[in-house]
């Protein structure tokens, strides 16, 4: 069985509401999941995990909630040579900022299988798509 850890940090419930999703399709795909904000996510859940979902909002010029961001740069040495989805929505802009961050966990090391970006509140087109991705990553 697969462990699946996803750590999110969300602002207006948008992110959250993708990280829900996610789990759903991973359990119903099979998988184990752990779901929690990103300052819970530690390292014993991290070396039980087979792959970390993160999921952050973009915050200003398309970057990394702060909150988020302090804990990810903790969290990242912990994640190399992990399998890890990358995850989040925003108001404006286009969601280039996802490329970025994929970007730097590959750099760190990571093993970033994919990336997914919501505009604004999840419809239900986006629930879909955040379904099947966490089904994608019960198989993984």
């Amino acid at each position: 069985m697969t462990e699946i850890s996803i750590a999110y940090w969300t602002t207006t419930g948008n992110t959250q509401e993708m990280a829900e999703e996610i789990a759903e399709g991973a359990k119903a795909a099979g998988a184990s999941v752990w779901i929690d904000f990103i300052d819970e996510l530690d390292e014993e859940q991290i070396q039980k995990s087979d792959v970390i979902a993160l999921g952050c909002p973009a915050m200003g010029e398309e970057s990394l909630d702060g909150f988020f961001q302090k804990y990810y740069t903790r969290l990242k040495p912990l994640l190399k040579g992990k399998k890890v989805l990358l995850f989040g929505s925003w108001g404006w802009g286009n969601g280039a900022y996802l490329e970025t961050w994929k970007q730097d966990a590959e750099a760190a090391g990571m093993n970033a299988l994919a990336t997914l970006g919501l505009k604004k509140k999840p419809d239900e087109e986006g629930k879909s798509a955040c379904r099947r991705q966490g089904e994608a990553l019960a198989a993984a």
